[in-house]
Protein backbone atom coordinates (compact mmCIF):
# COMPACT_ATOMS: atom_id res chain seq x y z
CA UNK A 1 0.00 0.00 0.00
CA UNK A 2 1.41 3.08 -1.18
CA UNK A 3 1.48 5.86 2.17
CA UNK A 4 -0.69 8.79 2.15
CA UNK A 5 1.45 11.29 1.83
CA UNK A 6 3.03 9.47 -1.64
CA UNK A 7 -0.21 9.25 -2.58
CA UNK A 8 -0.97 13.43 -1.99
CA UNK A 9 2.65 14.58 -3.69
CA UNK A 10 1.57 12.45 -6.53
CA UNK A 11 -1.96 13.95 -6.74
CA UNK A 12 -0.60 17.29 -6.48
CA UNK A 13 2.11 16.44 -9.40
CA UNK A 14 -0.66 15.25 -11.63
CA UNK A 15 -3.00 18.44 -10.65
CA UNK A 16 -0.14 21.19 -11.28
CA UNK A 17 0.94 18.98 -15.04
CA UNK A 18 -3.03 19.36 -16.40
CA UNK A 19 -2.73 22.59 -15.27
CA UNK A 20 0.33 23.53 -17.10
CA UNK A 21 -0.80 22.01 -19.52
CA UNK A 22 -4.24 23.96 -20.01
CA UNK A 23 -2.50 27.15 -19.27
CA UNK A 24 -0.57 25.82 -22.36
CA UNK A 25 -3.18 25.03 -24.70
CA UNK A 26 -4.75 28.49 -23.48
CA UNK A 27 -1.70 30.73 -24.50
CA UNK A 28 -1.92 28.79 -27.60
CA UNK A 29 -5.70 29.47 -28.65
CA UNK A 30 -4.91 33.25 -27.70
CA UNK A 31 -2.48 33.26 -30.25
CA UNK A 32 -4.12 31.42 -32.65
CA UNK A 33 -7.01 34.17 -32.07
CA UNK A 34 -4.57 37.08 -32.53
CA UNK A 35 -3.65 35.89 -35.94
CA UNK A 36 -7.18 35.74 -37.23
CA UNK A 37 -8.09 38.93 -35.85
CA UNK A 38 -4.84 40.42 -37.11
CA UNK A 39 -5.90 39.26 -40.57
CA UNK A 40 -10.06 40.18 -39.98
CA UNK A 41 -8.58 43.61 -39.19
CA UNK A 42 -6.24 43.98 -42.47
CA UNK A 43 -9.22 43.00 -45.05
CA UNK A 44 -11.81 45.13 -43.00
CA UNK A 45 -9.15 47.84 -43.78
CA UNK A 46 -9.36 46.70 -47.63
CA UNK A 47 -12.97 46.51 -47.44
CA UNK A 48 -13.34 49.90 -45.56
CA UNK A 49 -11.10 51.42 -48.57
CA UNK A 50 -13.55 49.78 -51.69
CA UNK A 51 -16.54 51.28 -49.50
CA UNK A 52 -15.06 54.86 -49.59
CA UNK A 53 -14.33 54.36 -53.11
CA UNK A 54 -18.07 52.93 -54.27
CA UNK A 55 -19.82 54.75 -52.17
CA UNK A 56 -18.51 58.06 -50.69
CA UNK A 57 -20.79 60.24 -52.48
CA UNK A 58 -23.69 58.74 -50.62
CA UNK A 59 -23.50 59.92 -47.18
CA UNK A 60 -26.58 57.31 -45.65
CA UNK A 61 -24.54 54.65 -46.93
CA UNK A 62 -21.18 55.95 -45.65
CA UNK A 63 -22.85 56.32 -42.11
CA UNK A 64 -24.31 52.60 -42.18
CA UNK A 65 -20.82 51.50 -42.78
CA UNK A 66 -19.34 53.16 -40.45
CA UNK A 67 -21.88 51.79 -37.54
CA UNK A 68 -21.12 48.34 -39.16
CA UNK A 69 -17.17 48.74 -39.44
CA UNK A 70 -17.04 49.53 -36.05
CA UNK A 71 -18.52 46.72 -33.55
CA UNK A 72 -16.93 46.29 -30.48
CA UNK A 73 -16.54 43.00 -28.60
CA UNK A 74 -18.04 42.23 -25.24
CA UNK A 75 -17.25 44.68 -22.52
CA UNK A 76 -14.18 44.11 -20.81
CA UNK A 77 -12.24 42.85 -24.07
CA UNK A 78 -9.45 44.74 -25.45
CA UNK A 79 -10.29 46.22 -28.81
CA UNK A 80 -8.39 45.51 -32.23
CA UNK A 81 -9.45 48.50 -33.83
CA UNK A 82 -5.99 50.09 -35.60
CA UNK A 83 -7.61 53.41 -36.59
CA UNK A 84 -10.40 55.17 -35.45
CA UNK A 85 -10.30 57.81 -38.33
CA UNK A 86 -13.54 57.22 -40.79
Amino acid sequence: MVPVSKRRYTLGTCRVGATLAAKREHVGATSDLDSVVSEISQRVRLLDGLVRYRFGGNAELMGAWASARNVEGPPGRRSFRTDTAL
